[in-house]
C-alpha cells in the first residue's frame, strides 16, 4: 500500500522525470531504456496507480487495473526530461 510521503526521497531530476509521465500525448512504439535512478521512482508511480485503479474498482467502477496502470504513466519522456533537467 502506498503510503504518504511516497516520493520524498526523490531528487528534483527525479521528479521532472516522473512528472513527464503526466504530460497528454501520444504512445509511442519506441523502445524505451530508463536510467536506474528512473527505476524505483517509476515503480511507485505505477504501484500508487495500481492502487488507486484497486480502489475504484472496490467502488464498484468498471476498471482494468492494468490499462489504467499503462495509462496512466507514459513513460516514453521519462529519460528525457532526466536528461534535460540535469542540464545534458
Amino acid at each position: 500500500m502506498t503510503s504518504l510521503g511516497t516520493f520524498n526521497d526523490l531528487d528534483p531530476y527525479q521528479v521532472a522525470s516522473l512528472a513527464s509521465c503526466f504530460v497528454p500525448g501520444d504512445r509511442s512504439n519506441e523502445q524505451i531504456h530508463l536510467r536506474t535512478e528512473l527505476g524505483k521512482p517509476l515503480q511507485q508511480l505505477q504501484d500508487s496507480a495500481r492502487r488507486i485503479a484497486e480502489i475504484q474498482r472496490e467502488c464498484k467502477l468498471e476498471v482494468d487495473v492494468e490499462e489504467y496502470v499503462e495509462s496512466t504513466a507514459r513513460l516514453y519522456m521519462m529519460d528525457v526530461i532526466y536528461c534535460w533537467s540535469k542540464g545534458c
